[in-house]
């Protein structure tokens, strides 16, 4: 009886120590090593034949193997065994966790890319012609971070927001374990978590964004869009960001730029755009937003060729009738290709909020980092480098691009005594377009921080 209760208690033993216990996971991207180590273990008595031997049973920490021998006399024996340890090289996942991988808390966001940056301080025409000498286009993109986790299961939820607590957070499902976060703002900082199907948050993460001025916005099928918030006006306050967008066809008319499913949704939940003013007349195939906001069709010409049409006069009216309306926004304007119409609007838009004719060239020649094209300050001369003395880049029957007579005439003819350009716009929306100084003052109030 003895000597099989003692053969049970080895038996036992052998079975607690040879991993019939559960064992914790172990950890991904770990390194192991193996090591030697000299284990002193006290025997166990049985009797076999008459003779008192002792059983010694080794079992290393972690992941280590199994050891037994035996030595007469119930004496104490010294056995070498191979003992593998694991250390952790990065973060371990739990078994039902999120483990963020990138980008790291505190990430600082590009806000635009490096040539824009380069473009952005540049403050003479020569240098400008040396700029555009050379070619950017598709250089332009929306301030983002790609997010990456692991986890286990095949369906997460990504938040993001500008609170810590999560208040009016976006929330997006996804099925991968990864997510591009587009269209940041300049200069906020940004909170991130994820939450997988088990219903397990990971931690918290924040990016902040580089405050520079000018924002460009991603939306899955268009091209050239940007928030006109951000210039700085001779008030001293800045046009509020979230409020107006410009940029080209999203209709995919003539082949242009066609907003996808995800790029309707990106306007009409991300970006919130509730009216969309259409300034193409005949070019226009939509008689309906195809992202489901209100649609304004309001016709008009570009450049210097605006003091003369009677149509465009009368759609800067209806244009400002909108504008002066806070329900209405945000707003997104447009032609085709975002740039000569669209840029002819924004040129008379920044104008009237005080920005600076200089800052609202840069704005202009931003097309030139989209699909568009370029369109610049005036004819460039590569080399010479430097730009036409007229303002003219170009003057034939398939385009007119002047952006100097727009200016010069709108100085020339409606400028007053004051010498600025906000009081020259005004005189020209109030005396030939019908736009009123209660619709100015409305603009001024709700598109000025």
């Amino acid at each position: 009886m003895k000597r099989v209760t003692a053969l049970i208690c080895v038996m036992i033993l052998l079975a607690t120590m040879s991993g019939c216990a559960p064992q914790e996971p172990a950890a991904e991207n770990a390194t192991t090593t193996v090591t030697e180590q000299k284990v002193t273990t006290v025997a166990t008595s049985e009797i076999t034949k008459g003779e008192l031997l002792s059983t010694t049973t080794t079992r290393t920490t972690v992941g280590g193997e199994v050891t037994t021998s035996k030595t007469k006399k119930g004496n104490t024996t010294t056995t070498v065994v191979r003992q593998t340890t694991t250390t952790t090289a990065a973060k371990t996942t739990a078994v039902n966790g999120v483990t963020l991988l990138e980008p790291q808390d505190g990430f600082v966001v590009d806000s635009q890319s490096p040539v824009v940056d380069e473009y952005m301080a540049i403050t003479d025409d020569k240098k400008a012609a040396e700029f555009w000498a050379a070619s950017y286009t598709g250089m332009a993109y929306s301030a983002s971070f790609s997010a990456r986790w692991e986890s286990k299961g095949m369906l997460w939820r990504v938040y993001v927001s500008e609170d810590k607590t999560f208040k009016n957070a976006t929330e997006a499902i996804v099925t991968n374990p990864w997510y591009t976060v587009d269209n940041l703002m300049p200069g906020r900082t940004y909170y991130w978590k994820v939450v997988n199907g088990f219903g397990v948050e990971s931690e918290v993460r924040s990016v902040t964004v580089e405050p520079t001025q000018v924002r460009w916005i991603y939306a899955e099928g268009g091209d050239n869009i940007r928030d006109m918030g951000g210039w700085m006006t001779e008030s001293g306050k800045r046009i509020k960001y979230e409020l107006l967008y410009r940029g080209g066809c999203i209709d995919g008319y003539n082949g242009g730029p066609m907003l996808t499913n995800n790029g309707k949704t990106t306007f009409k939940k991300v970006l919130g755009i509730r009216t969309e003013i259409d300034v193409r007349g005949s070019d226009a195939a939509m008689t309906v937003s195809p992202f489901g906001g209100e649609y304004f069709d309001l016709p008009m010409t570009q450049y210097d060729y605006i003091y003369n049409d009677k149509t465009t006069k009368t759609s800067l009216g209806g244009i400002f009738d909108v504008l002066s309306d806070e329900s209405k926004y945000p707003i997104y304007y447009h032609c085709n290709a975002g740039a000569d119409r669209t840029g002819t609007l924004s040129f008379i838009i920044g104008g009237l909020l005080g920005v600076s004719f200089d800052d609202l060239t840069r704005d202009f020649e931003l097309t030139g980092f989209s699909s568009r094209g370029k369109r610049l300050r005036a004819k460039l001369n590569t080399d010479t480098l430097t730009f036409s003395a007229d303002g003219v880049m170009q003057y034939s029957g398939s385009n007119h691009i002047a952006w100097g007579p727009l200016y010069n005439i709108m100085m020339t003819d409606y400028g007053t005594d004051s010498g600025k350009l906000s009081d020259a716009v005004a005189n020209f929306l109030i005396t030939e377009c019908g736009v009123t100084q209660a619709e100015i003052d409305a603009v001024r109030r709700i598109m000025l921080g």
